[in-house]
């Protein structure tokens, strides 16, 4: 349970970091950084079940929890980031 829920605190940072990044931003350029953080998401569990034999396999669970660990820390400025976000009426 603990690696599934530092995927996603993984994914949520990136996502934070790529609308951070951004000076304009539409809804859908927000839907679109969304989407595709989620389509490489899934595809990383995919790959951390196939590893990992669906988390039976220590070994390849103690790498890729090594791996978020250290994913983590590099986003970590992303954790609770400051997003502005202006509107024009």
């Amino acid at each position: 349970m603990k690696n599934i829920i530092l995927k996603l605190r993984n994914f949520t940072r990136k996502i934070k970091q790529e609308i951070s990044k951004r000076i304009k931003l539409s809804d859908q350029d927000i839907n679109k950084i969304i989407t595709e953080n989620k389509i490489a998401e899934n595809s990383y569990q995919k790959q951390y079940d196939k590893d990992t034999f669906h988390s039976y396999i220590y070994g390849e669970q103690i790498k890729y929890q090594k791996e978020i660990d250290s994913m983590l820390s590099v986003l970590n400025i992303y954790k609770n980031p400051k997003v502005k976000i202006s509107e024009k009426n």
